[in-house]
């Protein structure tokens, strides 16, 4: 991590602290959500942020940035942070400039694991990094947004802010940003011609006078073949999680950037968390849970995205049945990759160059383990990148996915935005999955049973989803003309006289609680873990039921430490106040609206990394469907005062954790099913219910 980050805000905006907003107490006491202000300076460089990214395929629009990027002299070395040492700065404005850096074509869509596109992406990272202050990495930003590729920029500058901002400013929403990647095409279609015309659903929405034109989206498009999810797996807040989360842990990234962060665990925890969370969706609406996909079928299920880019071409779709056969190349590769994988899965490990065996059971072993599957720049074997190859095999007909093609065609698996549109995409999670599951069942079951602890009951208030109306701003979508208002003002980020708005239906929930019920034999501090999984019809109880078959299939839905009395104590948690869950982003409409003089308030909830909060629970019927919670309280010796457990906000920052268990546990080994629901855990059979 570069630049250290100052406090001119009060709070880590990033950190999903759990004593933000009452993430545990005792007694009946009701959590207080603790907002915090940031000052005006603060909020000022807050709104340039978001203006780099308003409008971003209208450039001429903002006459202030148009301006700003005019005047800007990438030589001038009173910008940068060493002056003895400007080399990065000077090769890369010059190499620019006499084209020996060729970057993506404007309008060209942004393939972030194509070699040109890796190769521009690392150089603007390591050009903004010289850079000695904000506010000149903002000016030096207009200049980069009007110069560079729209998505090239996106990718690259929300990247920088994750990674190297002095502040932890909050991101735009994604799909604001770049709503091609999140909308079909028919809604962007609707958006242009509202521009072309004046209609009944025209308002005016604010003192501004700013006129909002609004656009139906009719719901996903059912294609027969898992068209009744598609409304899980095209929401856009979790399609924005994912790619930030994509982001935050680019495996390109060099090794520096994660000293002491498990990405490689992570990767494995969050993928294996997204399909569990799938097969919930699933199971509620009576699906079987995800199948892993085959690279020897040929004849892979095709998907129709219908959706396109900012230049108007489409993103291809895997047709049905398509005749092509797979390069055999890639497919002998992704073979041999995962023969490899098995067998030193097997092994227990492998000899490594210079250090010996490494254990996959020893710290540090699982870690290593992802980074080998992910192919992120901690993977130091000459092995090829599993996952990259999987995906390419999956994805469709090569000749689409490479440059070579004029049109730059790519499709949903070259976007992390898109990825997790395709039900093959989680197909291919399975696959995954069931591959570090072999690694899991050489594991002997975890001992966890602590005797001086007594999970005695829990309550679980009611379990109901449904769907709600919400209207997003697509308004970035919709090319802009060059403003008209030409003047000395110096808004970065200003009302505008029109928006483009369409109304959504997202699945969400009625907030519940639990209150758990411990006792404790001697005052302790502790770890409660709180999991979501599928019921087992087969068990006419719950100690009967079959955990290890189902394990893989559990979603952590709350984790914090928590001090106990000796004696009974009662915990009350609303789900609102869930570790790792948020609420969602401030939009660009919020953010222009702001008054540089006021105060800025914020909360953990607006944390980029947070999984949307509305997505906790499954949809499930009208007549209900039954699901199981599973609670384990074990005791911990850190302190847990400086405990702020987060999901992966804490990048290369190695966030304190609350115990010495890893990612998953009790969930992440094979499970003796008669022995695992000991004293300090409890498992209660609950019903959710869908309101129509």
């Amino acid at each position: 991590m570069l630049p250290l980050r100052g406090e001119i805000c009060v709070i880590l905006l990033l950190t999903l602290a759990t004593t933000l907003n009452g993430a545990f107490w005792m007694g009946n006491t009701s959590p207080t959500s603790e907002i915090h202000k940031c000052s005006s300076d603060f909020v000022v460089n807050q709104k340039k942020i978001y203006a780099l990214f308003r409008h971003i395929f209208s450039p001429t629009w903002n006459p202030v940035l148009t301006r700003l990027a005019e005047d800007f002299n990438v030589t001038d070395m009173t910008h940068y942070r060493d002056e003895k040492f400007p080399r990065v700065v000077l090769d890369f404005g010059k190499s620019m400039m006499r084209g020996r850096i060729k970057p993506v074509p404007k309008r060209y869509p942004f393939v972030y694991h194509l070699k040109e596109c890796v190769r521009e992406f690392h150089t603007v990272l390591e050009f903004l990094k010289h850079i000695k202050d904000f506010d000149s990495v903002l000016e030096s930003a207009t200049w980069l947004r009007n110069l560079t590729n729209e998505e090239a920029f996106i990718y690259e500058f929300l990247t920088f802010l994750i990674h190297h901002a002095e502040e932890e400013y909050l991101l735009p929403p994604p799909y604001e940003i770049n709503p091609h990647k999140f909308f079909r095409d028919d809604v962007i279609r609707t958006a242009h011609l509202a521009k072309m015309s004046s209609g009944n659903g025209d308002k005016f929405e604010n003192e501004t006078g700013t006129m909002v034109k609004y656009i139906e989206d009719l719901g996903p498009v059912s294609d027969g073949w898992e068209g009744d999810l598609a409304y899980f797996r095209e929401d856009i807040d979790l399609n924005a999680y994912y790619y930030l989360f994509r982001l935050s842990f680019e495996p390109s990234l060099a090794e520096e950037y994660f000293e002491n962060t498990t990405r490689g665990e992570i990767f494995l925890f969050e993928h294996q968390q997204l399909l569990a969370r799938y097969n919930l969706e699933r199971f509620g609406m009576d699906f079987d849970e995800v199948e892993a996909i085959s690279i020897f079928d040929e004849n892979i299920v095709g998907y129709y995205p219908l959706m396109s880019h900012a230049n108007g071409f489409p993103l291809i779709p895997r047709p049905y049945f398509y005749e092509e056969r797979f390069y055999e190349d890639v497919k002998m590769d992704l073979i041999r990759e995962e023969h490899g994988l098995s067998t030193i899965i097997e092994m227990g490990g492998f000899w490594h160059p210079g250090t010996g065996k490494l254990d996959f059971k020893r710290p540090g072993g699982y870690n290593f383990l992802g980074s080998k599957m992910e192919g992120n720049t901690d993977n130091k074997s000459n092995f090829p990148k599993f996952w990259p190859l999987l995906l390419q095999v999956v994805a469709g007909p090569r000749r689409y996915r490479t440059r070579t093609d004029p049109m730059d065609f790519s499709n949903v698996f070259d976007h992390h935005e898109t990825q997790l549109r395709d039900p093959a995409y989680f197909q291919c999670i399975q696959r995954l999955v069931k591959l570090i599951k072999r690694h899991q069942d050489l594991l002997p079951p975890y001992d966890f049973e602590a005797k001086f602890i007594d999970v005695v009951d829990a309550k679980v208030s009611d379990l109901r989803t449904r769907f709600q109306k919400r209207s997003v701003d697509i308004s970035n979508a919709v090319a802009m003309e060059e403003s008209q208002e030409i003047n000395d003002s110096e808004e970065w980020l200003r009302d505008e006289d029109v928006r483009f708005k369409v109304n959504l239906k997202v699945l969400t929930h009625i907030p519940f609680y639990y209150d758990l019920k411990v006792h404790t034999d001697n005052p302790t501090d502790a770890v409660v873990r709180v999991f979501l999984g599928p019921d087992d019809a087969g068990a006419e109880r719950v100690d009967l039921y079959n955990w290890d078959e189902n394990r893989e299939n559990f979603f952590q839905i709350d984790y914090y430490p928590v001090k106990l009395q000796r004696g009974e104590n009662k915990i009350t948690r609303k789900s609102t106040s869930f570790t790792g869950f948020g609420s969602g982003f401030k939009s660009f409409e919020e953010m222009s609206q702001m008054l540089n003089d006021e105060d800025f308030e914020v909360s953990s909830k607006n944390a980029f990394c947070a999984f949307p909060e509305r997505l906790i629970l499954p949809r499930s019927s009208i007549y209900g469907k039954d699901f199981v919670f599973y609670f384990v309280v074990t005791p911990t010796d850190e302190d847990i005062s400086e405990i702020k457990p987060t999901r992966f906000c804490d990048i290369g920052k190695a966030p304190k954790k609350a115990d010495t268990w890893p990612m998953g546990f009790p969930f992440d080994r094979k499970i003796d099913n008669e022995n695992f629901l000991v004293k300090n855990s409890l498992a209660k059979r609950v019903t959710i219910y869908h309101e129509e």
